[in-house]
């Protein structure tokens, strides 16, 4: 009976600590020819804790090479408006019709309401 309790017990705190996790939310952004593709979504590590997961692409649709590309990721408060956490990313060199992926995490906290946006530096 111990072991039942016990069970009972794990599988509440896994539900709660994994009740704000939702599914990836999809975004673009456009700064000229660059264009930002990428999903993030919430998530919770033993290591990381709460944290907002992003992944995507980068790709030049114009006609030249765009050197030394950096695209800034910011992780907003919904309810606040308030920055959580940011990060630039330097994704590169982009010729003409090329795109790179990047993936990386952006610092959350388990009882936000976040969104990500993503800006590329000029």
């Amino acid at each position: 009976m111990e072991k039942y309790g016990i069970v009972v017990l794990v599988l509440t705190a896994a539900f709660v600590l994994g009740s704000g996790c939702v599914d990836a939310v999809v975004q673009d952004s456009v700064s000229g020819d660059l264009h930002a593709h990428y999903a993030s979504r919430d998530d919770l590590s033993v290591g990381l804790g709460c944290y907002e997961h992003v992944s995507g692409y980068a790709y030049n649709s114009g006609n030249s090479t765009r050197q030394a590309v950096s695209l800034s990721l910011t992780l907003i408060d919904s309810t606040t408006g308030s920055i959580r956490d940011a990060k630039m990313l330097y994704i590169g060199a982009l010729s003409p019709g090329e795109s790179r992926t990047f993936d990386t995490t952006l610092d959350g906290d388990c009882s936000g309401n976040y969104r990500t946006d993503a800006e590329f530096l000029p």
